[in-house]
């Protein structure tokens, strides 16, 4: 499917050319009316408010949901003038959903922090530019209808100049109202007429409303500053386009600027002689450089998660008379329009602490000085409209959306960190949970991992906005439904003592539905009833946080909840995205949030899993309820510290993401640049089982590429419970997909291998006489290990009743070549939970890092790779003495139990090996080494794959 954006004054017609050519060429070419155009009818066109480039990507969204077929995730798109804005900005904010992008005369325009568009364009080309008189809600359409609706049309379309475009009041075009139409020869009249009559039906309004919502834009797209566009991407442009002669468009195309925010920039194409509307004046040629883009491309996809870098701001040192808490420093950062006061602690990666209502800084007390203490910068800002953060207009709740939050956050970043576009670690609890995961969702490459406490993620909802929902659920009682009129709540929270708001607020531990009847107060505890005090909350705290909402009043943190419909308004673009940043959730059983109808089914039953895949783990923590970070710091510390020693652990210079092949999301590590190195793990393993390879590699010149398998670890889609799903045929079909997707070259599957580099598991021909599951029980009976793996849940069973960690340590440290046995019912050293002692090259850490990824999947996916063993033989017998004809070096070690297995080493050192693999260059058998040799001999592996002069190497453990 190729979706057609289209600009102004156009509708789907201007795509007239293209729809008929790319439909002949085997594509479905959709191209629709936007808002507030032709056919297209439900917007508000006497609000601009509704123009956003928000508003109409979440537009294309829901088109592109509707209309894609099942298990099509992502659409090529096509844009001209505002339709080329419209799609930069829907490859911005949902690249998941574009395969690639062509994009007519409108480049990437990057947001510029100092100054607002039209404001921009007012200073240059002064108050006649179209731009800037489309912006009086009106007056335009009151000198378009004395023109008339044919004339505007004409002079719009026939405008061919590479000035820049005035309409000085009551002159328009220049062009007398009288002179006769005169028309180009690619506009015929009945184009013309078509145009004219939707338009004398429409009106302008809805299309005007686009260039007067260009301000709000800027305002709301705080979040994407200095963000880059990751979808691959042609340009095309006249040289006659007035927008190619914008100030200072020519050097940011010509000179590197664009091909640093957009790095996928394919090609750019300046066609000699063409105007503004190119796709119409030159149809033949535009259809075939989108054809001719498109083409090459696969019929899977990429969704890598690549990041980009950001710039300083200035931070200035706030003189507080004394620290509240010993060692904490404050400061005010100037970003976003905010003075922004946060409180730090600490040398090391930096932990960013988001705090909720009605709280602050403070809330994270605990938090900062344990997390110093281990080697955390740990920084925890008061919000947006709370505590000592100023700059914020409280009188107007719609500046508090979740843009405005997230692009708090941005700028206080790039204040913060030395590195350009650094990315951090982000806590989040209640309202700091809700913004950290819109912080992921918008921007995954300023966030490192994220813990969550009290909100997981909450998907949008075509249903309506949670206003709505809550209303309909609980009635107008509900606190969120009673903060939702200005000025009430205040009122009536004036009219308690401010400590006694504090305290009932944060020692609210029923898990029922919060209600705040009006003129009652708080329902469950009146306001004049004596609270007593948690242990972990003294009356010191309560001051803290009275003094403080005192000061600033309480309208800017219940602006959050007035925002709320906005938000729903806003964030339509992002329905069925996924929060693609490593994240570990924790909530208390006594927590309201977690009893809300529905929540409790989403968090244990997959709902949440599907929407963060690379969710970690789920804790629920019993007794405690809603403020767990200050009720439980002791154990949420240890959370925190335990996740981001997880992510640490994993070298921060790998890159991953996933790739989207047909059947499969396959996570991906990778590092580097240049020939591609493809590195294929075993049982029980990882990607992290090369993470030496990778690092050695990329500083070698390759690009190394390491995907989690089939039924392993963060690549999903594959059906565990069917293991005839995980043949060869299934894992290679795989791997073909993936190459792909990240490689550019239509190559045929014979010639995807230049070179091969194999570790312990030689080549095992076709054998007549039998298949391996067959062959193994013959020789070493029902014990063997893969023999005992063959039975479906028999072994999970076993293996349920041991810790994770002890299995992987066993499994990963067995140096007797004759251990291959796990007896039934019988006591052996794997169903031992007795310590392991860890050899020198396998840490805690990384029997913890396998462990953890073991937990989350179980083993039955690495298990049915054993359980298809017979069908491979049956489906293999056309390769019935076959030889493998690729450039082969294999390695392997004098204690690993396959060199060791019956036949093999005869096999290998007596020419069978290289009978069936002709170009077999060398055979290493390293002394003292076991079956884990990658992790065990990083060094020597390294230098081995490296001697391999080749290309690409495809590694197979």
């Amino acid at each position: 499917m190729i979706l057609f954006i289209h600009g102004f004054p156009e509708l789907w017609y201007t795509w007239r050319h293209q729809i008929l050519y790319l439909a002949s060429q085997g594509y479905r070419a959709v191209a629709p009316d936007l808002r507030g155009y032709g056919d297209t009818t439900g917007a508000p066109t006497d609000d601009p408010t509704k123009f956003t480039t928000l508003h109409v990507v979440g537009d294309l969204v829901a088109l592109i949901n509707t209309l894609v077929a099942p298990g099509e995730d992502k659409v090529f798109v096509v844009g001209h003038d505002w339709g080329a804005y419209i799609a930069w900005d829907l490859c911005l904010y949902r690249p998941d959903k574009v395969r690639a992008l062509v994009n007519m005369s409108v480049p990437f325009n990057p947001r510029n922090p100092e100054i607002k568009p039209v404001d921009r364009l007012r200073a240059a080309y002064g108050d006649d530019y179209y731009i800037v008189r489309f912006q009086e809600v009106g007056e335009i359409e009151g000198e378009f209808a004395v023109w008339g609706t044919e004339r505007v049309l004409n002079d719009s379309f026939t405008y061919h100049k590479p000035d820049p475009l005035l309409l000085p009041k009551g002159i328009g075009f220049g062009n007398s109202l009288d002179a006769p139409i005169s028309l180009p020869s690619w506009l015929s009249k009945e184009d013309l007429a078509y145009y004219t009559s939707k338009y004398e039906k429409t009106g302008f309004t809805g299309a005007l409303n686009y260039y007067r919502a260009l301000n709000t834009n800027w305002e709301l797209t705080v979040p994407w500053s200095k963000a880059q566009v990751k979808v691959p991407v042609k340009f095309i442009v006249g040289d006659l386009d007035q927008t190619y002669h914008t100030m200072g468009v020519k050097e940011y195309i010509e000179k590197g600027g664009f091909k640093k925010d957009v790095p996928l920039l394919e090609d750019v194409i300046i066609l000699q002689g063409v105007g503004h509307f190119l796709q119409e004046e030159k149809p033949d040629e535009i259809n075939k450089h989108i054809h001719q883009f498109f083409k090459h491309l696969r019929t899977t996809e990429a969704c890598m998660m690549i990041y980009n870098y950001g710039r300083k701001h200035r931070e200035t040192e706030k003189k507080e008379p004394a620290n509240l808490m010993e060692g904490i420093q404050h400061k005010t950062v100037n970003a976003n329009g905010l003075n922004i006061h946060i409180a730090e602690k600490g040398e090391g990666p930096l932990v960013l602490l988001l705090h909720g209502f009605p709280e602050l800084w403070y809330s994270w007390r605990h938090q900062i000085l344990y997390l110093a203490d281990h080697g955390y910068r740990a920084v925890a800002p008061d919000l947006r409209g709370y505590g000592d953060t100023t700059g914020a207009p409280v009188n107007d709740h719609t500046k508090f959306t979740v843009y405005h939050l997230v692009g708090d956050l941005i700028g206080l970043l790039d204040a913060i960190t030395s590195d350009q576009g650094e990315k951090v670690f982000v806590v989040g609890h209640d309202w700091g949970a809700y913004v950290a995961w819109n912080l992921c969702l918008f921007r995954p490459d300023r966030v490192k991992a994220l813990v969550s406490l009290s909100v997981p993620f909450i998907p949008w909802n075509p249903n309506g906005d949670m206003v709505q929902l809550l209303r309909a659920a609980f009635g107008e009682d509900h606190y969120i439904v009673r903060f939702q009129e200005p000025g009430d709540i205040e009122a009536e929270l004036a009219s308690i003592d401010t400590k006694t708001v504090v305290k009932k607020f944060l020692t609210f531990r029923n898990p029922e539905p919060f209600y705040f009847p009006k003129g009652k107060g708080f329902q469950y505890s009146p306001n004049d009833a004596t609270v007593t005090l948690p242990t972990w909350l003294s009356e010191e705290d309560v001051e803290y946080f009275a003094t403080r909402i005192d000061k600033s009043g309480i309208t800017g943190a219940v602006n959050y909840y007035r925002a709320l419909p906005l938000n729903w308004e806003l964030t339509s673009a992002w329905q069925g995205a996924k929060v693609m940043v490593p994240s570990k959730f924790v909530t208390g059983d006594l927590d309201l949030v977690y009893h809300m109808p529905g929540m409790k089914d989403y968090i244990d039953n997959g709902g949440f899993q599907t929407d963060v895949p690379l969710l970690e783990e789920v804790v629920v923590i019993e007794g405690a309820a809603h403020f767990i970070n200050q009720e439980k710091p002791n154990e949420i510390n240890k959370h925190i510290v335990k996740h981001h020693n997880n992510v640490e652990r994993v070298p921060t210079t790998i890159r991953y993401g996933l790739a989207c092949t047909i059947r499969l999301s396959i996570h991906i590590a990778e590092k580097g640049e240049g020939p591609l190195v493809l590195l294929v793990y075993g049982f029980p393993e990882l990607w992290y089982t090369w993470r030496h390879q990778i690092l050695y590699l990329a500083d070698h010149g390759y690009r190394a590429m390491a995907p989690d398998l089939r039924g392993y670890d963060d690549t999903t889609g594959a059906p565990v419970n069917d293991h005839t799903k995980f043949t060869i045929h299934h894992l290679v079909g795989d791997l073909i997909g993936l190459l792909d997707v990240i490689t550019d070259k239509d190559e045929k599957v014979p010639d995807r291998v230049k070179a091969l580099v194999n570790l312990s598991v030689s080549f095992l021909p076709w054998n007549p006489n039998g298949d391996m599951v067959e062959t193994l029980r013959a020789a070493y009976g029902e014990d063997h290990y893969v023999s005992r793996f063959q039975e479906p849940e028999k072994m999970e069973a076993k293996f349920s009743k041991m810790s994770t960690q002890t299995i992987v340590k066993r499994f990963l440290t067995i140096r007797d070549p004759t251990r291959n046995n796990i007896p039934k019912d019988k006591g052996h050293d794997l169903s031992r939970n007795a310590p392991v002692t860890l050899p020198p090259w396998l840490s805690e850490e990384d029997a913890e890092y396998f462990a953890s990824q073991l937990d989350k999947t179980g083993f039955s996916g690495g298990l049915n790779y054993y359980r298809a063993l017979h069908l491979n033989w049956e489906l293999n017998s056309a390769w019935r003495g076959a030889k493998v004809q690729v450039p082969t070096k294999f390695l392997i070690g004098d204690l690993d139990l396959n060199y060791h297995m019956t036949g093999m080493k005869e096999y290998i050192h007596d020419c069978g090996f290289l009978k069936d693999v002709p170009l077999l260059e060398e055979v290493v058998v390293m002394e003292d080494a076991a079956h884990f040799i990658n992790q065990e001999k990083p060094d020597e592996i390294n230098n081995h794959i490296f001697s391999v002069s080749a290309e690409i190497l495809i590694l197979h453990s």
